[in-house]
Order: C-alpha cells, then structure tokens, then sequence
C-alpha cells in the first residue's frame, strides 16, 4: 500500500473497540457527537476509524474525543497513551503541532487521563483502589 510507510497497526485502539463492543462506525459517530459538544464540527465516520486502526493518527484536536467516547462508553478513564494515541508519536506533524508530534495542549504522559478536550464534562470517576 502506498504512503503506508512504517505504520504499525493500533491494536490498543481495536482492543479497546472490542472491550466496548463497538463497531468502527459507532466510534466515529461518539466522537462526532462530542466534536459538537467541544465546538467542533466533525464528519468522522467507519473508514477514519479503519484508518486509526490502521496506525494513521487522528487529528491532534480529535484524539482526546477518541479517549473520551471510549471512556463514557466504558465508564473508566481511557488515556491517549492506552488508546495507543500518545504520549508522542514518530509520525510527523504539522509545526504547529509542536517537535516530535506532541502538542502542547494535550501533551498526555502515560498515566494521565484523557479528559482535556475543551468544554467537556470530566466524569467524575470513582476512585481507584489500588
């Protein structure tokens, strides 16, 4: 396949699209519904999430959304680093996205949650017993 490149497939994202019994498109369709919550006119549907599978990464603004519908859907938190979307990636980036693919504004370290999207609700998640 052209332009693939060294992309490696995501199977935390597809694990994850399983634990959720969601297909592809339901995916897109959750992350559309909290673009619109955010402000964001988004038009996601199953063949952008075929593609995150595939190993492309969502937009940078988008990827938040992703941990975010996954994360009401199974009602714990879901980092960028679990959905295999972060912490920084080696696919290049546009430069204002900040060096090597890590935004400022989302730039996630493997243990913190996902919930920075503006103007989302943060769920109040029970607290961890370990």
């Amino acid at each position: 396949m052209a332009g693939r490149g060294n992309r490696q497939s995501n199977t935390a994202l597809e694990a994850l699209l399983q634990q959720a019994r969601w297909t592809p498109g339901q995916l897109a369709r959750a992350v559309n519904r909290l673009g619109r919550e955010a402000g964001l006119n988004l038009r996601y549907d199953d063949t952008a999430v075929h593609h995150w599978l595939s190993g492309t990464l969502p937009r940078v603004p988008v990827r938040p959304l992703v941990c975010e519908a996954l994360a009401r859907r199974l009602e714990r938190p879901i980092t960028l680093f679990a959905a295999g979307l972060g912490p920084c990636q080696t696919e290049p980036t546009p430069a204002a996205d900040t060096d090597r693919g890590c935004p400022t504004a989302w730039a996630p370290t493997p243990a913190s949650p996902c919930h920075q999207a503006p103007n989302l609700r943060k769920p109040n998640w029970p607290a961890s017993s370990s």
